[in-house]
Parts: structure tokens; sequence; C-alpha cells
């Protein structure tokens, strides 16, 4: 019994496995669930959001990807396209990005006149203020003039028709960071001493044992790439980033997947701010009774898209003269001015398809040996005397076959030979063209 027994002290205890993966989403995701009332997101709070430096960094670079295209007004009478691009500014785009975090954002329409045309001048509200019912905005139980207001929505369905932004989300992550500090001091209190944690690419159990061996417990191994600090859970909530993303030395397929869900996240950004200018342009329209169509796109210039570029050449060079871009395509693609080039009319070909002259063949030397120009003019003399005075078909071959009745009948046929020659190699070498 005393051998068995020494034998259990030699025994080492496996440690438990790590679950930090799990750990990591489950913290997001409770994060995500967790309700949060109306009263707590004051403006004190929100500054508070505002102002953590991972959220603050994040934020920016979301927005970044939509704010740094311009925008540019299409329309056939260019008289406001100017102002408008003036009134729907860096900061009011900016601020109907912020949707995405409040939930809803609400802009007042202050309708001004300027050179004949009334232009919605938006400024920001407190959308707290407000309740929609019925899809109507509500504001001290009176609804609000359509005219007066644009408001944008995000994540809104019939429980929460105000939208539920990522302000929520982040409410929480940040009250864990912020209140880390406070949980360290009480847990070493209790417990004495934090986990030591270790990253290896090696045998992580291995590792854990000398750990555990070395420190009496309180350890865990984890992969190089997972992470369990708040700061990657906030830059997931904002960014869109998954555990497959949020890696800091990765491969190509990893960093492809982390620039595949930032296109994404951006592409919803852009459709949201493309909505807002939607709604006001038409706003512009309904009271202007403007009737035709203004339109607008929203080009990237410093960065043309190299990847649907060369999409478009092989397209280009599979489909040939069958596949045409429209210019529409081309300037709302890659923001560049499109003018079409004038129509030059193909220039007639000689029949020599060379500077150099061409040997003369047996054809050649026989039409060139042939004097014809006195008979030539005799006959265009016949036929413009025929066509100009003859009333019909009859006339003119009757007043044709007496003008050239008069000439040398060998010279007569001489010529047209040499006519009907000339217009076979003309007809040959055009239809050699059309061929290439």
């Amino acid at each position: 019994m005393a051998k068995r027994k020494k034998n259990q002290r030699k025994k080492k205890t496996q440690p438990p496995k790590p679950r930090i993966r799990q750990l990591a989403h489950s913290l997001y995701t409770m994060a995500h669930d967790l309700p949060v009332h109306g009263e707590w997101l004051d403006d004190v709070e929100i500054e508070k959001i505002e102002n953590d430096p991972t959220i603050l960094s994040a934020i920016a670079k979301r927005k970044a990807a939509t704010l740094k295209k311009s925008l540019k007004i299409h329309s056939s009478n260019d008289t406001f396209v100017a102002t408008l691009e003036e009134i729907i500014d860096h900061t009011f785009r900016s601020q109907v990005l912020d949707t995405v975090y409040q939930g809803m954002s609400l802009f007042e329409l202050n309708w001004e006149e300027r050179e004949g045309y009334y232009y919605p001048i938006p400024v920001e509200r407190d959308y707290r203020a407000f309740s929609l019912l019925d899809g109507k905005l509500i504001y001290e139980f009176e609804e609000v003039d359509p005219r007066k207001v644009l408001h944008l929505t995000y994540r809104a369905k019939f429980s929460s028709q105000l939208g539920r932004g990522l302000y929520d989300t982040l409410f929480w992550l940040r009250r864990f960071k912020a209140s880390s500090m406070e949980f360290w001091l009480e847990f070493m209190e209790r417990f004495g001493k934090p986990w030591v944690i270790g990253k290896t690419d090696a045998d992580k159990n291995a590792m854990a044992q000398e750990l555990y061996a070395m420190l009496g417990g309180d350890v865990a191994v984890i992969e190089q790439e997972d992470t369990i600090y708040l700061d990657d859970q906030i830059r997931e909530a904002i960014t869109g980033g998954n555990l497959t993303g949020n890696v800091k030395e990765g491969s190509y397929a990893a960093t492809q997947t982390h620039k595949l869900i930032s296109d994404e996240i951006s592409m919803a950004d852009e459709k949201l701010l493309s909505e807002a200018i939607t709604k006001l342009i038409e706003q512009f329209r309904t009271l202007n009774h403007i009737t035709a169509p203004i339109t607008f796109t929203l080009e990237d210039t410093s960065n043309p898209n190299t990847e649907l570029a060369t999409r478009d050449k092989t397209l280009g060079e599979l489909m040939g003269d069958r596949f045409v871009f429209t210019e529409a395509y081309l300037t709302q693609t890659y923001g560049i001015d499109i003018e079409e080039a004038p129509k030059r009319l193909p220039a007639k070909r000689p029949f020599a398809m060379s500077a150099k002259p061409m040997p003369e063949d047996e054809i050649d030397r026989a039409t060139n040996a042939i004097e014809t120009e006195p008979t030539e003019e005799k006959i265009l003399q016949a036929l413009q005397e025929a066509f100009a005075n003859a009333t019909s078909y009859e006339e003119a071959y009757e007043s044709l076959t007496r003008a050239l009745s008069t000439l040398d009948e060998a010279l007569l046929l001489q010529a047209f030979e040499k006519y009907l020659s000339n217009a076979m190699l003309y007809g040959n070498i055009e239809a050699g063209s059309e061929d290439e």
C-alpha cells in the first residue's frame, strides 16, 4: 500500500485543457445580448465610450473607408449641382455613419432659397427625443412633417423601431474593460495571484505541464493568434472582424479573410450613406418640382479597383466588338470623366495596300496599256446627259444608247472590262478588311 501511494505521488496531474476561444466568444456574445436601458446611455456614458482609445481608433478606421470617397452629383441641369455637393459635406456624411453606433440618426431640414431653388440644410438633432409609430416620426405626441426631417435607422425591427446601435454592445465591453482593474484587485485579494498564460507554437500540453510544475497551478496555454483581451472584442464589434480575422501574424488566407470582412462592412456603410443622400436629393426634387433625374456616385479616385479593372480588361478582350462598356459604368466604377471621341469616316482605301508601288501583274499591265481616257470622258458625259434629261428608265436607256453608238466598239468594250476588273478588285479588298 505504501508503494502504491508513492507511485501516486509521482503521477503528474494533467491541467485542464484551455477553452480560450470559447471564453472570448462567450464574452463577445454576452456583451452583445445583455440588455441596455435607454437611460444608461446618456451623454456622459456615450462620451466615455467615444473617448476610449480603442473604440475611437476603430470607429475612425471604419469611417475612413467610406468618407475618403468623393461625392459627384449628376444632372442635365448643372445649376444646382455644386450647391448640393457643398451641402452634403464631410460633416454630414460622418454624422450619417454614426447611425451604426446610435441605432438612429435624425436631421432637421432647414430650407434656404438660393438663386431660385430651395435647398435643404441638414442639422443633426437628438434622436432620443423622437419616437416612431407605424413608420411616422413623433415628437411630443405630434407627427413631424416629413418635409422637415430626415431620419435613418440601423438594425430596426418591430420590437425596436428606433434601431439598435453598436453603443449597446460597446457599453458592456467598455464597462468590463474599465472594471478590470477593480476586478483584479479583488481577485488577488481573495486568491493571492493571477493566472500565468503562456503562448507557444510547439506542444501546448508540454508547456502547460512545465508551467504547472514550476508555478504549482494557475496556468493556461493558448495558440499564438488567440487572445482574451477586451480590446480585440471591441474591434470585432466595430470592424466586423472574427477570430479568424483578428490575427497579429497570420497566413495569406487569414489576411484575405480579414480584407473581405472589411470590404463587406465598408459596402454596408456606403449603402447607408447612399440612402441618406438619396432621401435628401428626393426632398430637393419634390419641393422644387424638378422632373429630371438627379443621380450621384461615390468615387474613390485615390485607390482604383485594380482587380475590377483587370477583370474588365479580360472581358473586353474576350468579347471584342460584341461587348462595350457604357459611359455611366466607367464613370461610376473608376471615377473618371469619359468624353466620346469624334466619329471619323473611314478613308477610302486605295488599290495599292502599301505605300511602296506594287509590282504589276498581267491584269495590271493589260488594263494600263488600254488608252481609255478619251473614251472615259465621253462615257461620263453621255451618262450625265442621259440621266439629267430622262424621266424614266426607258428614256435614259435610249439616250445612253444613242450617245455611245458613236464610239468605237472595241474601245468601249476594253473600257468596260477595265471598270469591271477594278470593281472586282476593290470589292475583294473591302471584303477582306471587313473579315479582319
